[in-house]
């Protein structure tokens, strides 16, 4: 799997989702941790009863989260499995085809759960309380929590999802910016204008001063102060002496200097 060919869009969506499963596990994980510390905090100075329960509180908060998590892990296992399925059986729809997939898909999902299966019970070994009776009741609120709420952790955890992937793709946004593209351009194409102090440019913006519908050229660049600002969005202000790289053609560039004050 690893050696074949070039990465495709099946390829690149289950190391996505094999990434998921492990953020939610690790997320488990550290959740336990704060309630195994949590647990062992002195709470009489809050209540007394909190104090005397806190085991048991925390516990059920911990495995709570857990049965939140295990909505978002089996979706998650899920289009694994299948996924997987289609890479390594293809997509065809002979009977065997067919059968071969599903049972990819449900060794991938009995898999995953038995692995968070075993995570959750290494964690209520030390977390859960000594009394049967108490972990019977804790298993009877967890079912119950996971039949009431299973669309409720869904729609919530879809939503932190979406949350966690535009956080991943702004900084990658970010980083593009931030690179240096080196682009061919048309000799002559770029140039290089600059602002004084009584155009009517000044204090304006890309936007306000709408260059692109009125003159047809773009600004690429503002070079202040030595720094170049690139990919400027419609809210960049100018400022006296800036010099802009716009991007036109001759008759483009003319309006564009008409607009700016700028005399040839």
């Amino acid at each position: 799997f690893r050696n074949s060919a070039p990465e495709s869009d099946a390829r690149r969506e289950v190391r996505k989702l094999a990434i998921s499963i492990a953020v939610f596990a690790t997320l488990e994980f550290a959740i336990s941790v704060v309630g195994g510390l949590l647990s062992e905090v002195d709470w009489r100075r809050i209540s007394v009863l909190l104090d005397n329960h806190k085991q048991l509180v925390f516990c059920l908060i911990v495995n709570i989260f857990g049965v939140g998590m295990l909505a978002l892990i089996v979706k998650s296992a899920r289009q694994l499995g299948v996924t997987l399925g289609r890479i390594l059986v293809g997509e065809g729809l002979a009977r065997w085809q067919l059968a071969l997939r599903h049972g990819i898909e449900l060794t991938v999902l009995v898999g995953v759960l038995a692995l968070f299966y075993l995570e959750m019970s290494m964690i209520n070994l030390n977390l859960a309380p000594e009394d049967p009776w108490v972990r019977w009741g804790i298993r009877v609120v967890l079912l119950l929590a996971a039949v009431g709420g299973w669309r409720f952790f869904l729609k919530a955890g879809h939503r932190a999802i979406i949350r966690f992937d535009e956080a991943l793709g702004n900084e990658e946004r970010l980083e593009r910016l931030g690179r240096v593209l080196t682009l061919t351009m048309p000799e002559g194409s770029i140039h290089r204008l600059r602002i004084h102090g009584q155009s009517p440019a000044v204090g304006g913006t890309p936007g306000s001063l709408n260059i692109r519908a009125k003159t047809g050229a773009s600004i690429v660049a503002v070079v202040r102060d030595g720094e170049h600002h690139r990919n400027i969005g419609p809210d960049f202000e100018f400022r006296e002496n800036d010099e802009l790289l716009a991007l036109g053609e001759g008759a483009q560039i003319v309006a564009l200097k008409d607009m700016l004050g700028i005399v040839s």
